[in-house]
């Protein structure tokens, strides 16, 4: 049913009674989730996270490694 608490359009409000499969609830929070979890600072986080123990990186490398080299330069 529409989320009666924010915007119709993009928010949805599921009761959890038992009548939607677990598995669907999972899939509806995951796609929800997809479209605000990808942001530049979380891309970034996740590059510096496979730095091996011990490696550097430059900037430069990190925005890289992110899926763009130019976030080094903001």
């Amino acid at each position: 049913m529409p989320g009666y608490h924010q915007n119709k359009e993009h928010w949805n409000t599921i009761i959890l009674d038992g009548s939607i499969p677990d598995n669907d609830v999972k899939t509806m929070i995951a796609e929800s989730y997809d479209p605000i979890s990808d942001s530049p600072s979380k891309r970034i986080y996740e590059a510096v996270k496979r730095i091996p123990k011990g490696c550097v990186a430059t900037y430069a490398q990190v925005a890289e490694a992110a899926g763009d080299r130019k976030m080094a330069f903001w």
